[in-house]
């Protein structure tokens, strides 16, 4: 395989990686914004899940 034909097929697979790359990145967002806050409280409170405080995130 000569260096032009590398340099192409590298090229290409970039390519693809940036477009599944993006493609997945748009899924996420939709599900993020799609996020219900109230049921989200809700269910942390179920499970007893407290984040922790950025003081707490440093030591």
């Amino acid at each position: 395989m000569s260096k032009k034909e590398l340099a192409r097929k590298l090229a290409e697979m970039t390519r693809s990686m940036e477009a599944a790359r993006t493609q997945r990145n748009a899924k996420i967002n939709k599900i993020y914004h799609q996020t219900n806050a109230v049921g989200w409280e809700a269910l942390k409170q179920v499970l007893n899940y407290v984040e922790p405080s950025y003081e707490e995130k440093d030591l």
